[in-house]
């Protein structure tokens, strides 16, 4: 069976296997970071959407090329908020913006929270966690190297 591409049948590529994401919840303790093969880095309640599509990918067992990585987490993006005042104040303003609880320009206070994230120094724990994960996936040559960092929405949290 194939399909006609200019008088010539051209056989039907076999098709990549439904991918499914799996349910975790949310509310449950989670990892700070997780790696692309592990199962819950492919929800993007935990993850993010191009977390989690790396993830799945990843699963694909060869299918694909994805380089090693990993995804911190809702939970490591909690415990930033947590231990920094001035940017969970940041985030609430924005959402009561958003909302339309309250007046202000959005775009110019997305753009004042980014910077604010960019020059915010990770917490001892979470660097501890990331450093962790770069060991284990790259052992002592993760420092030669260079990452890719994207980030990644998941719904409201």
């Amino acid at each position: 069976m194939g399909r006609l591409h200019r008088l010539r049948t051209i056989p039907l590529q076999k098709s990549v296997p439904f991918l499914k994401e799996p349910a975790f919840d949310i509310n449950r303790p989670c990892d700070l970071t997780l790696e692309f093969t592990k199962p819950a880095c492919a929800s993007s309640q935990l993850v993010g959407g191009k977390g989690t599509q790396l993830a799945l990918l990843t699963q694909l067992d060869g299918k694909f090329i994805v380089p090693r990585g990993f995804c911190l987490t809702v939970a490591a993006y909690r415990h930033h908020l947590k231990d920094n005042k001035h940017l969970r104040d940041a985030v609430e303003e924005l959402e009561n913006v958003a909302y339309k609880r309250k007046e202000g320009d959005i775009h110019e206070m997305s753009k004042a929270i980014v910077e604010s994230f960019n020059k915010t120094q990770l917490t001892p724990e979470l660097e501890r966690a990331v450093l962790k994960q770069l060991s284990e996936l790259f052992g002592d040559e993760w420092s030669e190297k260079t990452f890719a960092v994207r980030s990644s929405a998941v719904g409201r949290i």
